[in-house]
């Protein structure tokens, strides 16, 4: 008799599997890291192979196109109608309700959906983590951190560049001069008016406390506010071009899940953009960047149709990019959630102070909402 009566082939007996082949009853016991990583790789791309789907549902993925390109477009811009409208008291309401939850859509964006992905794209568990000089190292964390302190980094430097070669401003011109000048004797009302002008005129739309001390300069403003896009704007490629060819079984629940994804960060980042008072040549920057980013994910979604056939998200090449720009990106959304957003609008805000409790509370629950729908969204995708 055969020690192997599984394999002879004149035995017709049904052998019963204790357990589907599957991911939680594979036994891996025994392998090194080399033989191990080829199984992950193995199973990775015969998972990728079997969500392929000859029904490709094409009109569903163009209605998710226009659909994802009107919400973000229309919710990142709306903000900016608002802020204009702030004097009335509903305006200004949704407005407050918009910045606050955005920030906190950032903060989970970078933690719930950009660290995560990147862990699952180029992580120690992963196909790429196992592979070459990838292994070895947790490098998602490692980017991230990288990412963080470059724009740190850069920020302080745009801020010490900017305060170095900034003119006087109108009030130290009149400090410096003496007493006994003539424009100590001008009335009070003229000192005042012609401090006003000069302080608008030098400053370049640049914003001054009471105090005569310049604020965060447009260029510093501008510049963050362009890096923050840019992060996200990598992230909106990335899911982009995963909902222009995932499988059709898949598509439904990703789509929709991904247009509150998207309306959700363009409040966000259209509240921030309100925040930035252009100057009048400048203000056409505004719009373009909300045009920007309402185009970057149907524009993906139409390469990833067009693509369909060729590009392979799940590929070694495909997971590298991936997790290399979402690392980058969650660095960059870190920073500018928990400093540029919560930092200076709760602890370094003297008008936060000044307010009561209660309005306290509303705006701090606005923030953890945008963070608790963000973290709920990433249930989905």
């Amino acid at each position: 008799m055969s020690p192997f009566p599984i394999l002879t082939p004149l035995r017709r007996e049904v052998v019963q599997v204790p357990h589907p082949f599957d991911l939680q009853h594979v036994n891996v016991t025994g392998l090194d890291r080399e033989n191990l990583a080829k199984v992950v790789c193995g199973l990775q791309g015969d998972l990728e192979n079997g969500n392929e789907n000859n029904d490709e549902k094409t009109e569903l993925r163009v209605a998710a196109l226009f659909v994802i390109l009107v919400a973000s477009t229309a919710f990142t811009v709306l903000p900016l109608f608002l802020k204009k409208r702030s004097r009335d008291g509903v305006a200004r309401w949704f407005y407050d309700a918009f910045k606050y939850i955005g920030a906190g859509v950032i903060i989970g964006t970078a933690f719930c959906h950009l660290l995560d992905s990147a862990f699952k794209e180029i992580g120690p568990q992963s196909c790429v983590g196992m592979t070459g000089h990838w292994a070895g190292y947790s490098w998602p964390p490692a980017i991230m951190l990288g990412s963080l302190m470059w724009l740190f980094l850069l920020e302080f430097g745009v801020g010490h560049y900017v305060e170095s070669t900034r003119c006087p401003s109108a009030a130290e011109l009149l400090a410096a001069q003496p007493k006994t000048s003539g424009t100590a004797l001008l009335p009070q009302t003229n000192q005042q008016s012609s401090q006003d002008s000069l302080q608008k005129e030098e400053s370049g739309g640049e914003e001054v406390r009471r105090d005569n001390t310049p604020t965060t300069s447009f260029t510093q403003k501008f510049t963050t506010i362009l890096i923050l896009e840019s992060s996200i704007i990598f992230h909106s490629i990335i899911i982009g071009l995963n909902l222009g060819t995932t499988s059709s079984e898949e598509l439904t629940s990703l789509w929709i899940v991904l247009s509150f994804h998207q309306t959700f960060e363009g409040l966000g980042l259209g509240a921030r953009l309100a925040e930035i008072e252009f100057p009048k040549k400048k203000e056409w920057m505004k719009w373009a960047l909300c045009a920007l980013y309402g185009l970057a994910t149907p524009v993906a979604i139409a390469a990833g149709l067009g693509l369909r056939r060729s590009y392979d998200a799940g590929s070694f090449e495909a997971n590298v990019v991936s997790g290399v720009l979402d690392s980058i990106s969650a660095g960059i959304l870190i920073y500018t959630g928990l400093v540029e957003m919560l930092a200076k609008d709760f602890l370094f805000n003297s008008e936060m102070k000044t307010k009561g409790k209660r309005e306290v509370g509303v705006l701090v629950f606005y923030v953890l909402l945008g963070a608790g729908l963000m973290a709920l969204l990433a249930k989905w995708a």
